[in-house]
């Protein structure tokens, strides 16, 4: 349920996060206001190896 959350999110904001995943960790945070870095780079990680 998350990974489908995350990779919505990332694709509304147009992020590979494969590509950029500095990106997808930034804009993440903005979708989620007191997302800390840590959770960030997990949630992102996953997303970036899914395919």
């Amino acid at each position: 349920m998350k990974g489908r959350w995350v990779a919505g999110a990332l694709v509304q904001a147009g992020v590979d996060p494969q590509g950029d995943e500095v990106r997808a960790v930034r804009e993440l945070r903005r979708a989620v206001p007191g997302l800390g870095l840590a959770a960030a780079v997990d949630l992102v990680k996953p997303a970036g190896t899914a395919g």
